[in-house]
This record gives structure tokens, C-alpha cells and sequence, in this order.
């Protein structure tokens, strides 16, 4: 598979003193990486920077061999979306129109969306599970169901990647799983997935690839197998655990 992300020699700083260094990161097409490690890893700021929302003090990130910095946002929303934890608009729109938003960087902003548009976001809310939910209102579904909404408006978009922060935020363990399996299946097609994640055993069943972030460095980075381990976790959590030796392992805390 061709390399299709690189990341090399950031840095990103807070006010706070929080500092985030990446001296080399990449993705390939089809990979499905997961992201781990404690709250204020650095997990979330990584994901906003690769997507170009926050701006780095050095290095420089390669969205399909071109300089992030060198494009377009139409052209980045064709290449990459984002899934976030939250997202609270302001009016209390249909779940339908929410997401044929995710159609604007295919037509112009002002044009209306045509068929195909309305295919696509069928076809997206009947992979998540919401078939029946395009003429609903966003504000009355469950937390659970708006962030199956969400991941449907970033599957219409059909960008090369997808990022997630926090996957399995507000799902229920029935729709982690099923919505796993979605972005598992797409990423054996050729999509790339990135997503943080506090559920590792989660993590190391759909992913080919984990990074381990610690205190905006990333301490390890490999496939599931050499990084669920005993001795990796415990230096990234600071917590005794132990792994079971399954297929993929799993973790006890």
C-alpha cells in the first residue's frame, strides 16, 4: 500500500506548557491505526493538527505527498475528515441535512444537493443504523445516536481518510461493535481509519496498528501484538494490568 500521511519533526505547544512532538509519523492506504494512552496524552491535538485545524510551531505534514500547509481547505475536506466528540449546532437541524453538509467540498456552496447526494446519505445512515432517522431532529435523538449521525456524515463525505476522536464515545458496546466492524471493513477496502481510543481492547481488535502517545511523545508504535503488552501498557498508563494472551490480546485492569 503507497503512503498516504506523513508527519515529521513537530512541534505544537500550549500556553499551559503542554508540548506535543512528533519526530516521525506516517499512514498508509487501508491502514486502520489507533491511537492510546492516558487523558492528555496529546491524542485529540495530534488529530486536529494533521487535519490542519491547529498550526504547528515546526515541521511539516504530507497529505498525499503535498504540503498540508500548501492547501486548500475544499481540497483537504476532499482528502480527510474528522469525526469529533462533539458537535453542538446551534439550530436543531434534520439529521438528513446535517449530514448532506459533508456533500459541499463535491459541488459549490450554494448549489443544491442532487440524487446522488441523496443516495449517499441514505446509504451512509443505513450503515450506521439510522435508516429511518434522515427527518428526525438532531437534538432529539440519544447521545448515542448523534454520534452514529456524525460518523455517517464523515462516511458521505467519501474522503481517502477518516479520523475519529474517540470512536466509541456515547455508543453502547451493540454499536461500538457493529460501528467497529464498519470501519474495520472499509479499511480492508482501501479507506484509512485513525482514531483515538480509551477502550485498548477495542482498539486491538479492529486495528492493524497502534501508537502508543504519552505526554505528547509517542512512546511506542506498532502492530497490536507488540504493543499490548504488560510491560508497554504499564509504562504508558502507570498502572499494573495484565494481558491476555487471545487472539486479538486482551487487557485486565
Amino acid at each position: 500500500m503507497s503512503e498516504i500521511l506523513r508527519v515529521i519533526d513537530l512541534k505544537f505547544e500550549y500556553s499551559n506548557g503542554f508540548s506535543l512532538i512528533i519526530e516521525n509519523f506516517s499512514v498508509e492506504e487501508g491502514d486502520f491505526v489507533g491511537l492510546i494512552g492516558p487523558n492528555g496524552a496529546g491524542k485529540t491535538t495530534f488529530l486536529k493538527i494533521i487535519l490542519g485545524l491547529l498550526k504547528p510551531l515546526k515541521g511539516k505534514i504530507e497529505l498525499f505527498g503535498k504540503d498540508l500547509k500548501r492547501m486548500k481547505r475544499k481540497e483537504i475536506a476532499r482528502k480527510i475528515t474528522m469525526v469529533s466528540q462533539e458537535f453542538l449546532p446551534i439550530y436543531d437541524f434534520k439529521v438528513k441535512d446535517i449530514i448532506l453538509t459533508s456533500r459541499i467540498p463535491h459541488r459549490g456552496m450554494f448549489d443544491t444537493e442532487n440524487e446522488r447526494d441523496l443516495e449517499i446519505m441514505r446509504e451512509r445512515l443505513k450503515m450506521v443504523g439510522l435508516e429511518d432517522f434522515e427527518e428526525r431532529r438532531y437534538w432529539s435523538l440519544s447521545g448515542g445516536e448523534r454520534r452514529r449521525a456524525l460518523i455517517a456524515k464523515a462516511l458521505a463525505q467519501e474522503t481517502d481518510i477518516i479520523v475519529l476522536d474517540e470512536l466509541t464515545a456515547h455508543l453502547d458496546p451493540k454499536h461500538i461493535l457493529e460501528i467497529a466492524e464498519v470501519l474495520k471493513k472499509l479499511a480492508e477496502n482501501g479507506k484509512t481509519v485513525i482514531s483515538a481510543f480509551h477502550n485498548i481492547n477495542i482498539a486491538s481488535r479492529i486495528c492493524n496498528r497502534l501508537v502508543a502517545l504519552k505526554n505528547g511523545r509517542i512512546i511506542a508504535s506498532g502492530r497490536p501484538e507488540e504493543i499490548i503488552k504488560t510491560d508497554v501498557l504499564e509504562k504508558l498508563y502507570g498502572i499494573r494490568l495484565k494481558v491476555l494472551r487471545e487472539i486479538p490480546p486482551q487487557v485486565l485492569f
